[in-house]
């Protein structure tokens, strides 16, 4: 089982759970796929991590991990 984490205003796209999906492993599963499955684009991401540690979208994940998905930051 895979968690994914939508912060701040991703969880508005999200289905069901407004922040928190779980999902069946499956092998070669990346974050840029879970996006997809999602229906959200890479260029919504400003940050993903992956048990805590920073990540790009195409790292391989595995089974028990959590991934956490952040917006682009803004503000000055």
């Amino acid at each position: 089982m895979i968690t994914v984490l939508f912060k701040s205003i991703l969880s508005e796209y999200v289905p069901g759970e407004p922040d928190q999906v779980e999902l069946t492993y499956e092998p070669d599963l990346t974050i840029r796929a879970i996006l997809e499955q999602c229906g959200l684009q890479p260029g919504h991401i400003g940050l993903a991590m992956v048990d805590g540690q920073v990540s790009d979208l195409d790292c391989p994940l595995h089974d028990g991990v959590t991934v956490e998905l952040y917006p682009i930051f803004g503000g000055g």
